[in-house]
């Protein structure tokens, strides 16, 4: 199907075309490039994926900057919140040269966390204002959403994932970790929303909140889909099923899905077959 992507999160420290060899040894040859080790003249190289007949798209980090930084579009950092932002506007401009016109970007955080904290436990304790936060994110994504307009390219947003060790006196320093809050967001800025379904199902256990429900509202929310599944403490990307819980929220008529699976080869292609199945 022309609409199921493999993410290259599984194959994080290898080259562009090193990915494409592996994606179509799969059979596969729709990859969305989100991560990955920095090259040099990276867009040339990743351009002659489409002539090589492969279909590609863009997602949060990509293309991969030379100097690493965490994208935060919620940042109340001067800095990191320009360099977020030339980031995205960078991507747009990019996704707009492809045949698929996507781009996707994560919520932002109310902290500024370090590379190496991104999906562990922030190091630091800190007070923060959410609803600072959220509105230099909500005006961001609006920003975003008006110049992905003019490049004719769609714009998404992804929900968060919040593990336990990362709440701070009960309060939640992540964007965008329930459906409430990526409806408003989608309400406020008409945006698209990518669900993540690792990241929802982690969040939902963080938050003591019912798991089925959040599921039920992200299938009414969602446009994409990163697709895989966990124990619910850690987005661990594991291989998933059509019996699994979380394909509760996958509905039939999305713009996209991504299997963000990191596992071998194998355990990748069978959550393709899978879902393959389930879209018929």
């Amino acid at each position: 199907m022309d609409n199921i992507f493999i993410s290259s999160g599984g194959f994080r420290n290898k080259l562009i075309n090193e990915v494409a060899d592996y994606v179509e040894l799969i059979g596969c040859r729709n990859i969305e490039y989100s991560s990955g080790p920095y090259q040099d003249k990276i867009i040339d190289k990743f351009l002659n994926l489409e002539i090589e007949n492969f279909t590609v798209q863009i997602h949060n980090y990509f293309p991969v900057p030379q100097k690493p930084f965490v994208l935060n579009l919620a940042s109340l950092n001067k800095e990191i919140w320009q360099n977020s932002f030339n980031h995205c506007i960078k991507s747009i401009n990019l996704a707009s040269k492809l045949k698929t016109k996507r781009y996707s970007a994560h919520c932002g955080f109310c902290y500024d966390p370090k590379t190496s904290e991104l999906g562990r436990p922030f190091k630091k304790d800190f007070n923060f204002n959410k609803k600072d936060y959220e509105k230099k994110f909500i005006n961001t994504i609006t920003k975003l959403k008006n110049y992905a307009d003019i490049k004719e390219v769609d714009f998404y947003i992804e929900n968060n994932v919040l593990i336990s060790e990362n709440l701070r006196n009960d309060q939640n320093p992540l964007l965008g970790t329930t459906m409430d809050e990526m409806e408003k967001y989608k309400q406020k800025t008409d945006v698209k929303i990518l669900i993540d379904t690792g990241h929802l199902i982690v969040s939902s256990k963080t938050l003591n909140i019912n798991e089925s429900n959040q599921l039920d509202l992200a299938k009414n929310l969602a446009d994409a889909y990163h697709l895989s599944t966990n124990n619910r403490l850690r987005d661990q990307n594991k291989e998933f099923e059509n019996k699994d819980k979380i394909m509760q929220a996958v509905r039939k008529d999305a713009d996209f899905y991504t299997i963000e699976v990191y596992s071998k080869l194998e355990g990748i292609k069978k959550s393709l077959d899978n879902l393959i199945s389930f879209l018929k």
